[in-house]
C-alpha cells in the first residue's frame, strides 16, 4: 500500500509483471541415505573368519556431509581388519567416518571378524550422523524398519566329540574272535561332519570283518566321512579281530 499512486504499477493487485512485486524460491535440503549389509557366510566353525560388507548410497536429492555409520561388533566376534572405499573405520568404537557423500555416490566397507564362540550373532549397522535431514529415516534412532539401518547374522558352529571303545570279551583265548565297538558321541550344539576315526590294533591281532564302511591298511582300521548328530547324537562302528 501507498498513499500516492504509482505511475507503472498498482499496489496489492498480484501482477508479477509489475515492478512493485517480486519473489524468491527457497528449496529444502535433504539427503536420502540408504544402508545395506550382508555377510559372506551364514554359518562357520568357531575359529573361522567371515566378512561383513556394508554399502551406503546417497539417493538424493542433495549432497550429504558429515556422514557417519556405526557398526558395533557384538560380543563373540573378534574384529580382525577392515577395508573402507572411503573414510576410515575404527574397530574399537565401530564408527565408519565417511564425510561427504554426493548424490548417487556409493561407498562400501568390509569388516572381517573371527567367530570366538558357538551361537547366532546379529551384527547391526546404522547411519548415525548426517548434516542433512533424511526424508524417510532418522539417524541413530535404532529403527530396523528404516532404510538407513540393516543387519546380518552369522552362526558359530561347535562340536564336542567323545569316543569310547569296548570289546565283547576281555578274557578270550588265543584263536578266539573279538568284536570291537567304537562309539562316538557328539555333546556339542551342532552336527559333526567329515569325521575320521583311526583304530590301530596292537601286534598279535589279525583283522577280520570291518563293518560300517571301514577300511583296513595293515593292522589299522579307518572310517572317514562320518556324521554325528548334535546334542548327544551317537555314531557306532564295529570290526572283528582274532588273537
Amino acid at each position: 500500500a501507498a498513499d500516492q499512486p504509482d505511475v507503472d504499477s498498482t499496489p496489492d493487485n498480484n501482477v508479477p509483471t509489475e515492478d512493485d512485486q517480486d519473489e524468491v524460491t527457497i528449496g529444502g535440503v535433504a539427503a536420502d541415505l540408504e544402508l545395506s549389509k550382508v555377510v559372506d557366510a551364514d554359518a562357520v566353525n568357531v575359529g573361522d573368519q567371515v566378512t561383513f560388507t556394508l554399502t551406503i548410497e546417497n539417493q538424493g536429492g542433495s549432497d550429504a556431509t558429515g556422514v557417519q555409520v556405526t557398526d558395533e561388533i557384538p560380543t563373540g566376534l573378534l574384529f580382525i581388519t577392515s577395508d573402507a572405499s572411503k573414510g576410515s573405520f575404527n574397530g574399537g568404537t565401530g564408527v565408519w567416518t565417511i564425510g561427504d557423500l554426493d548424490v548417487g555416490q556409493v561407498e562400501t566397507l568390509d569388516i572381517t571378524v573371527e567367530i570366538e564362540e558357538a551361537g547366532d550373532f546379529t551384527n547391526v549397522a546404522e547411519v548415525t550422523n548426517s548434516d542433512q535431514p533424511d526424508p524417510d529415516s532418522t539417524p541413530d534412532n535404532d529403527d530396523p524398519s528404516e532404510d538407513d539401518q540393516d543387519d546380518a547374522t552369522v552362526k558359530g558352529k561347535q562340536i564336542d566329540l567323545e569316543l569310547v571303545k569296548t570289546v565283547n570279551n576281555s578274557t578270550g583265548l588265543v584263536g578266539d574272535e573279538f568284536t570291537f565297538t567304537v562309539v562316538l558321541e557328539n555333546k556339542g550344539p551342532d552336527a559333526a561332519t567329515g569325521v575320521f576315526i583311526e583304530d590301530i590294533l596292537p601286534n598279535g591281532y589279525t583283522l577280520g570283518t570291518i563293518n560300517d564302511g571301514g577300511l583296513a591298511t595293515g593292522n589299522t582300521v579307518t572310517w572317514s566321512g562320518l556324521s554325528v548328530a548334535s546334542n548327544n547324537g551317537v555314531t557306532v562302528v564295529t570290526y572283528e579281530a582274532t588273537v
